[in-house]
């Protein structure tokens, strides 16, 4: 007679191989009636879980690696992020190991991961680097550069379509010369707005207004930096504050030089953040949804280490899964459907 396996439990209950897993083990959200049909199907083919064999054969230590860029720490986006992957890993009974962005390399190896998840690499990040090149699975939150090794698996946003999304909506607004407080960064999110700016702007022959930062510059410095932009241009009548937290200091850096915010000028920021509802006005934002996208991170790792190799390789969440948040700082418009990553 044939020893009945998970899948094959899975089959007979209907559900997938990663659900009878979490019913048998007693973690995750399933409901009751989903355990029970799990029940069912154990008892009526005899299944035995044997955990020793198991463990022998995938060899897991039951944690995932996360590496996020050095300056993540001071970001709501990778907070929230971070948030959601420990929370999905939780579920799953994996624990979340923080990989330090040291300069001084001290071996990838040693640190004892079924695997790791990166966001927004860098592509002269040698630790970003060394654990593309490990032999363990890499899920990647966002494109990777074709100088480095391809990892596992990876999800990235449409973020030419995200800001082209955003451009348009101030364009409609009436804004006719918009400028972008850019990231100077060597990674595929900044550089994809950076150019579809330029590809945005030549097409309704606007004069493109760039004014990119360093990531680790001050509040007190990207205030200065946004008075004497809009000092030295007076023409501007729309700043999109592109990299994370920056909106209270674009803000702040209008008023400094004179001019009114909704009115004079409409602010938007390409990331929603606790910053954006709060402010006066409140600022107009793309919503990225961080957590759930870190949720999403983890169930794709955990399906590679998990699965039976039938996970998808590369997927792309179109800008309706980075919904437009309209708020009084740009005109009122009627906000588009709010999608989600389910939707």
């Amino acid at each position: 007679m044939k020893i009945a396996s998970m899948k094959d439990v899975a089959d007979l209950a209907g559900v997938s191989v990663a659900t009878v897993s979490l019913a048998l083990s007693g973690k995750g959200r399933i409901s009751e009636k989903t355990r029970a049909k799990v029940r069912d199907a154990v008892e009526q083919l005899e299944y035995v879980v044997n955990r020793s064999a198991r463990a022998m054969r995938t060899d897991r230590t039951g944690s995932v690696g996360l590496y996020l860029p050095d300056y993540a720490g001071t970001l709501d986006f990778y907070m929230a992020l971070l948030f959601g992957v420990s929370e999905a890993a939780r579920e799953h009974d994996y624990s979340v190991v923080m990989v330090a962005p040291n300069k001084v390399h001290t071996g990838i190896s040693s640190i004892a991961v079924d695997g790791y998840i990166l966001v927004d690499v860098d592509p002269d990040d040698e630790i970003a680097r060394d654990i593309l090149e490990n032999p363990k699975p890499v899920i990647a939150g966002e494109a990777v550069d074709q100088s480095l090794s391809a990892p596992t698996a990876s999800i990235e946003f449409d973020h030419a379509g995200c800001a082209r999304a955003l451009f348009d909506h101030l364009w409609n607004a009436g804004a006719r010369n918009i400028a972008i407080l850019g990231a100077d960064a060597n990674q595929h999110w900044a550089l994809s707005v950076n150019h579809e700016y330029d590809r945005w702007a030549a097409e309704r022959s606007m004069n493109p207004v760039f004014c990119g930062i360093d990531l680790s510059l001050s509040t007190t410095q990207i205030t200065e930096l946004i008075r004497a932009l809009v000092v030295n241009n007076p023409e501007i009548d729309a700043v999109v504050a592109v990299p994370d937290s920056t909106a209270p200091a674009v803000v702040n850096g209008i008023r400094l030089a004179g001019k009114s915010v909704g009115e004079e000028i409409l602010v938007a920021s390409y990331f929603d953040g606790r910053f954006a509802g709060w402010m006066t006005p409140p600022i107009t934002a793309l919503d990225f949804r961080p957590r759930e996208f870190g949720r999403l991170l983890f169930s794709l790792f955990h399906e590679v280490v998990s699965g039976d190799g039938s996970f998808k390789v590369h997927q792309l969440l179109g800008a309706d899964k980075a919904p437009l948040v309209i708020r009084e700082s740009t005109a009122y418009l009627a906000a588009p459907n709010p999608g989600g990553f389910n939707s």
